[in-house]
């Protein structure tokens, strides 16, 4: 499953492609990373890549930057980690809490059969070998099966599940809107995440950034439900049909409880983006509300609550930096 191995011999391009790519960055370092990885002509049609970032858009921005060709597509799996970890230094992990992997697979932008269920038989076996620069359809899945079967085999220890497409879109919304609300909050006002709980001013935040965000899903699922019916009246091709739709859009209420039972759940935690301002090192703000302010544009949604506390975190995460001021845990 390694794209690198100390002992393979250097042929065009250096190692030959990856076949199953891991991308565990900050939600930020994805897009350069692939960029060095393209340039180097690292990943083929034939290449399955696992995004398991922070935040949203950076599927897309990738999708958008490398690979708008469908035919030379890689495939993809999104994934969501719940599991608590922390970096006491390089390859010293601290496995602190032991929570979740799910993923899914992007559907095939070509439209054809990815035959999943290949991958979770017990006694499926693949071809290792490299790709060759045009791969036939069963070398181009063949990554995709292999890496399906890895997390599958990873579940006694790390709980992985494999889930649909619309399931998991549909967890990464309500982990987009509770960390839109979670981090920043912790990082202006330098706290613990269950600090929040006892903060009115906070939970006045909560509450109007969930009524924005829903107010935005609603609109965007209803978007997608007239893509979705012109395009079964026409004959557009697969690749034009929206790989990320809604299963449905949360209420208010319901982003509202989720966010609540995360900060208690985490209550002693200190978020990401506290951490991050603490260690003077970029947030995934883009990534976090600011893909809400630009779902909200893009469905003609006004979002004041969350641009304010987006821009009031900028403004917290230049001036740290500048200041180069380092903050330690208390």
């Amino acid at each position: 499953m390694e794209g690198v191995r100390p002992n393979d011999p250097v042929t065009h391009p250096p190692y030959g492609h990856i076949l199953s790519l891991f991308i565990t960055t900050k939600a930020q370092a994805a897009a350069p990373a692939m960029d060095a990885l393209v340039s180097a002509n690292r990943i083929s049609p034939a290449t399955t890549i696992v995004l398991m970032t922070n935040g949203m858009g950076v599927y897309e921005q990738i999708v958008e930057s490398f690979f708008k060709d469908p035919e030379t597509r890689p495939q993809f799996v999104l994934a969501t980690n719940t599991h608590g970890a922390s970096l006491k230094r390089w390859f010293d992990v601290v496995h602190a809490a032991k929570g979740q992997i799910n993923y899914a697979v992007v559907p095939d932008p070509l439209g054809r059969d990815q035959e999943i269920d290949k991958a979770l038989r017990p006694k499926f076996t693949t071809n290792s070998s490299s790709a060759a620069p045009t791969p036939s359809t069963q070398q181009i899945f063949s990554s995709l099966h292999q890496t399906v079967s890895l997390l599958n085999t990873l579940s006694p220890r790390l709980n992985t599940k494999l889930e649909t497409i619309h399931h998991l879109h549909h967890r990464l919304i309500l982990k987009l809107i509770t960390n839109c609300c979670i981090n920043p909050l912790t990082a202006l006002k330098d706290c613990k995440n269950g600090d929040l709980l006892r903060d009115e001013d906070a939970l006045k935040t909560i509450r109007e950034i969930c009524e924005e965000a829903a107010e935005v899903l609603k609109r965007k699922s209803a978007d997608e439900e007239e893509e979705m019916v012109v395009l079964a009246q026409s004959e557009s091709a697969p690749s034009k049909v929206n790989p990320l739709p809604l299963i449905r859009a949360p209420s208010a209420a319901e982003l509202e409880e989720e966010v609540l039972r995360v900060a208690r759940l985490t209550a002693e935690n200190y978020s990401s983006m506290l951490q991050d301002v603490r260690k003077r090192k970029p947030t995934e703000i883009e990534y976090l509300n600011g893909h809400l302010t630009r779902l909200a544009q893009l469905y003609g949604v006004v979002t004041p609550a969350n641009d304010t506390l987006a821009e009031r975190l900028r403004q917290k995460s230049t001036q740290t930096m500048q200041a180069g001021v380092v903050y330690s845990e208390h």
